[in-house]
Parts: C-alpha cells; structure tokens; sequence
C-alpha cells in the first residue's frame, strides 16, 4: 500500500533464502518507475498468479494501481495485499536491501503464507505465457 492506494507489480521471479527464519528475495531495478515504492515499504505482499490470471499479470506489468486493474484484494494486518485467485500468497516483511549492479535485492521475511488454489501456476518463458 501507498497510503491508501493498493500498489502491485508483475516480477518474474522470487527465490528461497532460508527456511530458518523463512527468508525470500527478489530484485527491483534502481531505474524502475515503482522503485522507491517497493523500496521503501515495510510489508508486502507476493501473489503467485494462476494459469488464469495472464491479464492480472500483464496489467500489473503496466500499471501500479491494484484498483485500475479490476482485481479483488484482501489487505493483511501486515499491510500486504492477497490477490484473489492467486495459487500462493506470502506475506512478506522488509528485512535487508543490498545494491547488486543496477538492481536492489529485497530480502524479507515471510510471516505467514496460504495456498488457496490448486491449479496450475501462470508461466513466464522467453517472452511469453504458457501453461504447464
């Protein structure tokens, strides 16, 4: 959230840290118009979309506004956003930043997950969706 305007953006990858604590990561390009929004939040939320979800995913790859998009949400205690339909929701907390090139890499903490969906995930492949 940015005040009060529900934020999101499409990624194409987020990784595994550490299971103890449960630590994630993923990066963020300096010259990104979204950068000082995502680095500078303390909580957030990652949706991993649904084989369903294509036009959620190109839609929040071209505009930050959760609203404009037409998605449901759910706002956790955190301040992260569950995206509805999406197969696995972490709620995410800020724990480090580190410069790695012309990217930051976010590191958080996942305080809590759910995996309200069972079907298949949205795939990104050279350029392009595809199913599994």
């Amino acid at each position: 959230m940015d005040g009060q305007r529900a934020c999101a953006m499409t990624v194409n990858s987020f990784s595994s840290v550490s299971l103890e604590p449960a630590l994630i990561l993923w990066s963020i390009a300096r010259d990104s118009a979204r950068y000082e929004l995502f680095r500078n939040t303390p909580a957030f939320g990652i949706n991993v979309l649904a084989s369903d979800q294509e036009m959620l995913s190109t839609l929040c790859a071209r505009e930050d506004s959760l609203e404009l998009t037409g998605a449901k949400w759910t706002q956790r205690e955190s301040g992260a956003l569950f995206v509805e339909g999406a197969i696995a929701r972490f709620d995410c907390r800020t724990t480090a930043i580190h410069e790695a090139g012309d990217h930051d890499i976010i590191v958080a903490e996942v305080l809590d997950f759910d995996t309200p969906r069972d079907v298949s995930p949205l795939v990104f492949n050279r350029s392009s969706y595809f199913q599994i």
